[in-house]
């Protein structure tokens, strides 16, 4: 029996739309990222939040939420940056890797160990720019029972472009394959899919609530079983595809303490968050000597979308008795360390847990009330002076919001409107020969296949890394958001 080549990857645009229609409900980070849009305070929601929001960012709130339906219309900017440093002459790899080998000590030749792609072949390096302007429609609604000692809050976040947005991508010099772009890792496709939320509320004591909701994942599996009738001809053949979706819930917790009577107590509890994709090829041949015990030859990888990390956070609020004003804070941890990337990679340089902070105030009469939230987020990310390029940067932001309260039609209504904006602060990333994993030389020094002499081009140090030999990234990130809610007839 005579055995026909394989491609090392056949088929991958069968493989990709299989896993395109198995897209994940993937959108917390648009809440942890932006914070709640639609609300009162989307950057200390976990202990300010006055509305459904309550029911993803401190269950425990839905207790003090008004109770009600609300309909909000939210949107983001993106304008983000990343200036590639120009690459240093002879770093190119040239067409003679193709006739490239490895001397070895014993005088014989053997394969490289990687593969690089010439790199006049390759897609000029760049960077991923994300949508400027994506839009989202919000809904939610809370209900109160038991004399008020029970409350129920839903939240939803549906996007108005594409359902759901993801966009796999290397961050080390795997990406030449492909799109050979730098992208931000925890920005752009993370901020544009579904998400939905549901929290109860229980208070057991006068001044102590108790909180706790789940939020929607999905983990997916693709199949995808292909016959080829002839392995030299890849544009024909014969598919079964296959994809299954399953639901998970993932839950947090939340509580609020009233020590005194102007001074409020918060706590939550988020958990590890992730949507995953598990897409498995089995690849069949006409006239194809199987290894034993198979008949087929199985592909498998795994992807991870919209990944957040364990979250606690801690916070207080300054309520005087009588008083117009109210003001707050909150310090959220977050365990980037178990970090998983789009390949379901955790990344070789390890990230750090990090430490965010938000502050608040409001004023607020029957009438009307205004809110201004201020935020400090750090990077996760270590410096990248190795292989991965991981784009990311510290983040500092500022968000306004106003609702005025008025009757019409018998009824009693919230109108809010709310803007903000980020900063994510300048960053420079450079190469180093000294990082723990290193660039390395894609094209070593190398002999001919044919004559066995030493190829000139392959002397000294060439990669096709699109992070080498450094970057700087910077960018901002601008929202809106306006919103319409029912109120009950007595409005404090």
């Amino acid at each position: 029996m005579h055995r026909r080549g394989l491609p090392s990857l056949p088929f991958l645009f069968t493989l990709t739309s299989v896993l395109w229609s198995s897209a994940p409900v993937a959108a917390l980070p648009w809440h942890e990222t932006l914070g709640a849009l639609d609300g009162g305070h989307p950057h200390a929601a976990r202990s300010m939040g006055d509305g459904p929001e309550a029911a993803y960012f401190n269950p425990a709130l839905l207790l003090d939420a008004l109770p009600g339906e609300r309909l909000a219309f939210v949107g983001l900017g993106q304008a983000l940056d990343v200036t590639l440093l120009a690459r240093p002459a002879g770093a190119d790899v040239t067409a003679r890797i193709y006739d490239a080998r490895r001397k070895l000590p014993d005088g014989s030749t053997a394969r490289l160990d990687h593969r690089p792609l010439p790199t006049s072949m390759l897609e000029p390096r760049g960077f991923a720019s994300p949508e400027m302007l994506t839009g989202a429609a919000t809904f939610g609604l809370v209900r109160h029972a038991w004399q008020g000692r029970l409350a129920f809050g839903v939240h939803a976040l549906l996007p108005l472009g594409a359902f759901q947005r993801q966009q796999q991508s290397f961050a080390d010099e795997r990406e030449q394959y492909f799109g050979n772009r730098l992208r931000f890792e925890l920005l752009d496709d993370r901020l544009g899919s579904t998400a939905m939320a549901a929290g109860v509320g229980w208070r057991p004591l006068t001044s102590l609530a108790l909180g706790a909701g789940v939020s929607m994942a999905n983990v997916s599996q693709a199949t995808s079983t292909l016959y080829v009738p002839d392995a030299s001809d890849q544009s024909h053949s014969i598919v079964n595809t296959g994809v299954e979706v399953q639901t998970s819930w993932v839950p947090h917790l939340g509580l609020t303490w009233d020590a005194l009577r102007w001074l409020r107590l918060v706590g939550t509890v988020h958990f590890a968050y992730e949507s995953t994709i598990e897409a498995e090829t089995d690849l069949k041949f006409w006239d194809y000597d199987y290894p034993p015990g198979q008949d087929s030859i199985a592909q498998r990888f795994a992807s991870t979308w919209g990944y957040e990390p364990l979250r606690a956070a801690a916070g207080a609020v300054v309520r005087p008795e009588g008083a117009q004003w109210s003001a707050g804070g909150q310090v959220l941890w977050a365990q980037w360390s178990a970090y998983r990337d789009r390949h379901d990679e955790v990344p070789v340089d390890a990230w750090s847990d990090t430490l965010a902070v938000a502050v608040a105030g409001d004023w607020h009469t029957p009438q009307r009330r205004l809110g201004l939230d201020l935020l400090w987020t750090p990077s996760p990310v270590p410096p990248q002076q190795g292989r991965t390029n991981y784009v990311d940067g510290d983040r500092a932001g500022v968000a306004a919001s106003w609702e005025e309260r008025v009757t019409f039609l018998g009824q009693r209504w919230g109108l809010g409107l709310g803007v903000g904006v980020q900063r994510v602060l300048p960053r420079s990333e450079r190469k180093s020969a000294a990082a723990a994993d290193p660039v390395f030389d894609e094209f070593p020094d190398s002999v001919d296949l044919a004559t066995g002499q030493p190829i000139a081009d392959a002397v000294g140090f060439q990669s096709n890394n699109p992070g080498y030999p450094g970057y700087d990234s910077q960018g901002w990130l601008f929202t809106f958001g306006t919103s319409i809610r029912t109120l009950p007839a007595e409005t404090k």
